[in-house]
């Protein structure tokens, strides 16, 4: 009895140590959490539930059909001064696109077919591929081994005339696709390649809302782009120019037809009344494409500005500097009144924060604002984007920084313990010790309701114990 007496006393101290620890820990989390910045707390807290539940997710589409793992076999071909790598790769059926890396960097995605050729490549160069799967499921994908492919360095290459291609429109791939496509998104996602290296791409939207944005393509020629504004249903083109950064005179261009349409999983009556205002809409023919620029002149926008940033890193919590100067201006619209947006962005393309601001605009001015970069960011790279709105058109430019995170131990040796960082480990710490602390609350409710029951419920040991029964007698007869 003693020793289970003690040993009683032992699990009790340690489960009160368990709860004042896990508690304790909790509300040092959250009191320095909120302390620290309210939105950090929400944005930690929803990420874990988010990891968590990715992973879930990951594992279900994994479960149901993952698609197969791409075994890439490549080629270098020198032919006729044209050097490229060929990718193949086997069919897969569970596989619905391809998204292919060189390098670490995007070359291509939304392929819809296990082969491709890369003609941006150099003499003499080593390159590595890497070639990732996406299934139905959306989460379930297979990424192959990374493929080093080196061309050879004999190669007479002459330089090939610029190109540029869209590749796919929301995640469709329109290489393959006959007719004009379609799609319900009111943001669609573009996505091409160019063989330009670092190309400054011109994007315009001819529609009901004419939308333009001025992005850059990565060293692979890649680029994608989602226009910031919902555009209207019914047909549209969409005009893409390419420029090399370093000859202006280098530039080529393309255009592509497409249209939005509703969604179909709308009840009758909606569906009935838009569906005569879609129709009436797709009726208007699509703006025709304008030529190409010439020399960075825009055609068929009123004006041209520039982003620039005074430093292109920044720490968490401080002002980003931007400004915005107008090179260029239509003079009907001097004087005007405009909308000025600003939207930083994370390196997946998600918006994280916004501003806005009114401005009048004039040429030659420069609009300087201060963005803050809230102190819940996670280091990393971000971009923001500009927008002038002014009556129909939506102008867009694009500039790239970095977050740096505020250090608040200095290990030595490049390693830097941040305040975001430890806070976000106690978090994940708390948090799983207060479910091993649900878990002792489960086990001990579990065994008080068997002492309850053992109390309540009258044996024939209780009454042993308590010496109801008296000595029990022989199993003999005296005589």
């Amino acid at each position: 009895m003693p020793k289970k007496k003690q040993e009683k006393r032992r699990l009790k101290k340690m489960a009160k140590f368990h709860l004042i620890f896990s508690v304790g820990l909790f509300v040092l989390y959250l009191g320095l959490s909120l302390s620290y910045s309210p939105e950090f707390f929400l944005k930690d807290i929803r990420d874990k539930f988010q990891a968590f539940g990715a992973d879930t997710i990951t594992v279900m589409a994994t479960v149901l059909g993952p698609p197969v793992k791409p075994v890439v076999s490549t080629s270098a071909v020198c032919s006729n001064g044209t050097l490229s790598i060929t990718l193949a790769w086997p069919a897969d059926e569970n596989s619905t696109a391809f998204d292919i890396e060189r390098d670490g960097a995007p070359l291509v995605t939304g392929l819809g077919v296990s082969h491709y050729k890369d003609s941006l490549v150099a003499v003499g160069t080593t390159y590595v591929y890497v070639v990732t799967a996406r299934g139905p499921m959306g989460s379930g994908v297979a990424v192959s081994d990374p493929v080093p492919v080196s061309t050879s360095p004999d190669c007479q290459v002459i330089l090939p005339p610029p190109a540029v291609q869209i590749i796919s429109i929301s995640g469709q791939n329109i290489l393959s696709f006959t007719g004009i496509p379609e799609t319900t998104d009111l943001r669609p996602n573009f996505s091409g390649t160019t063989n330009i290296p670092n190309a400054n791409i011109f994007l315009l939207i001819h529609g009901d809302i004419i939308t333009s944005a001025n992005i850059q393509a990565n060293a692979n020629g890649f680029w994608s782009w989602t226009p910031p504004l919902n555009l209207p249903l019914g047909p549209h083109t969409l005009f893409v120019a390419a420029t090399d950064p370093l000859d202006p005179t280098r530039t080529a261009s393309v255009s592509q037809d497409f249209t939005i349409v509703q969604e179909k999983s709308q009840n009758k009556n909606n569906s009935s009344k838009s569906s005569n205002n879609s129709s009436s809409q797709t009726k208007k023919p699509a703006a025709p494409a304008p030529n190409a620029p010439a020399n960075g002149q825009q055609a068929g926008v009123p004006l041209d500005f520039s982003l620039a940033l005074d430093q292109n890193a920044i720490f968490q919590g401080k002002d980003l500097a931007t400004k915005i100067t107008l090179s260029r201006l239509d003079p009907q619209y001097e004087n005007s009144q405009a909308i000025v947006k600003y939207i930083i962005l994370d390196d997946q393309g998600q918006q994280q924060s916004s501003a806005l601001s009114d401005a009048m605009l004039h040429a030659g001015e420069v609009l300087s604002k201060n963005i803050n970069v809230p102190t819940y960011f996670k280091s990393g790279q971000y971009s923001i984007r500009a927008e002038i709105i002014i009556g129909q058109y939506d102008v867009s430019r694009v500039n790239n920084f970095s977050v740096l995170p505020l250090p608040l131990v200095n290990l030595g040796g490049g390693i830097v313990a941040t305040y975001p960082e430890i806070l976000s480990q106690i978090g994940t710490i708390s948090l799983w010790l207060l479910i091993c602390l649900l878990i002792w609350l489960l086990l001990f409710s579990r065994e008080y309701w068997l002492y309850l029951h053992a109390i309540r419920h009258i044996t024939e040991n209780n009454l042993a114990k308590t010496g109801l029964f008296g000595k029990p007698k022989g199993k003999g007869v005296s005589r």
